[in-house]
């Protein structure tokens, strides 16, 4: 069996966690951690009707953001 024959429905993540661009890194960290994932999809205002996918966060992000030793970092907007 190739690889090509696979559906990537076999790979995919159904259940996938997502914050808003408005919440801080801690609030992110937090989430994969209760969730025991290593990124999260981060979206626009999730109570708008046009909401949509602005970026990812993963675990590397994060550790790049801490190995500034900039502990503020942690309380700033995603988005910034």
């Amino acid at each position: 069996m190739s690889i090509e024959s696979i559906p990537i429905s076999s790979f995919m993540t159904s259940n996938v966690k997502t914050e808003t661009q408005d919440q801080n890194i801690h609030a992110i960290c937090k989430t994969m951690n209760d969730n025991n994932i290593g990124s999260i999809i981060i979206m626009t205002d999730l109570n708008s009707t046009s909401q949509r996918a602005v970026g990812i966060v993963t675990e590397r992000d994060i550790v790049r953001i801490l190995g500034q030793l900039q502990p503020t970092l942690l309380r700033m907007p995603i988005k910034e």
